[in-house]
């Protein structure tokens, strides 16, 4: 956390699009990467998604 607090502070906007694009790819490609596919019901997969883009989360 501490690496993304000068650019957080320096350009708040630029920091939240780092981290969206940083969740996004962990998302996609980390399950592949570990072979945890064949461990993830892709319902628990997709409920994930949702609560990720859930504002109350």
């Amino acid at each position: 956390m501490a690496a993304l607090r000068e650019p957080a502070e320096r350009d708040p906007q630029q920091a939240s699009q780092l981290i969206d694009d940083l969740t996004l790819r962990l998302i996609t490609e980390l399950p592949g990467a570990t072979g945890a596919w064949e461990r993830i019901e892709l319902r628990d997969y997709g409920r994930a998604h949702t609560l990720l883009d859930d504002p109350e989360f």
